[in-house]
């Protein structure tokens, strides 16, 4: 009898752990996460995969997704804690003013991805980074108050950086002449022809990131005569 009384009490115990258990963690990309937890990474392809779970993870400081669309990301919920977002293989085209919603963020990277920026308007964005990406309306980052740091590396930017032999040019660095907090920027694999946009910038002190042959000695000594310091890998 009382073999019957602890197995049933063991019993009870294990069917109320899991009780627990399911209503604070959600399965999802083929593995359990706490509704606490700080950091994803989330395969929106995955069968397991929905915004409604995703949604629930409400304490989201790091959030990493793959394959992102303008129907997936419109349904992301407005994730307050929010800090830093990576997207890679991602096409955002109307839907990027979703951003804004995460007011804390501050820093935005985007890999291998299509990009409208129209909108976007982060009060606490300090970096962003683009790699193997196209961007549109990078201008719109200029109304970043606190932005710092811009790089980019193997990326086209309408208007600005164009493919021309296999390699990436900045013909017209007009878009970046407006961009007065930023006082970083990176450009990696990106040859540069025009610098007038640079000069223009307020605040800037450095650009990075450079190859070899990428700049001439000619821009490279006006751009030090300015105060911007250029920097080769």
């Amino acid at each position: 009898m009382k073999k019957i009384i602890i197995s049933a009490i063991l019993l009870a115990a294990a069917s109320i752990g899991a009780v627990y258990f399911k209503s604070t963690h959600i399965y999802m990309n083929k593995n359990f996460y706490s509704k606490d937890e700080k950091e994803m990474w989330v395969f929106v392809d995955d069968k397991d995969f929905s915004t409604k779970k995703l949604n629930q993870f409400t304490e989201l400081e790091t959030l990493n997704v793959e394959n992102v669309n303008d129907d997936i990301f419109e349904d992301f919920g407005d994730f307050k804690e929010l800090s830093h977002i990576f997207f890679i293989n991602s096409e955002l085209y109307t839907s990027t003013t979703k951003l804004n919603s995460y007011e804390k963020l501050e820093y935005a990277q985007f890999d291998d991805s299509e990009v409208d920026l129209k909108g976007v308007c982060l009060p606490n964005l300090t970096d962003i980074s683009f790699q193997n990406c196209n961007v549109y309306n990078i201008s719109a980052l200029k109304e970043c108050a606190k932005l710092d740091k811009i790089s980019l590396e193997k990326t086209l930017v309408y208007d600005s950086i164009f493919r021309v032999d296999n390699k990436y040019v900045i013909k017209d660095s007009s878009v970046f002449a407006d961009f007065d907090t930023v006082v970083n920027l990176d450009l990696d694999n990106i040859v540069v022809e025009d610098i007038s946009g640079f000069l223009e910038m307020d605040a800037l002190r450095s650009i990075g990131g450079l190859r070899k042959n990428s700049l001439s000695d000619e821009q490279a000594a006006e751009l030090e005569a300015h105060g911007i310091k250029v920097y080769y890998r």
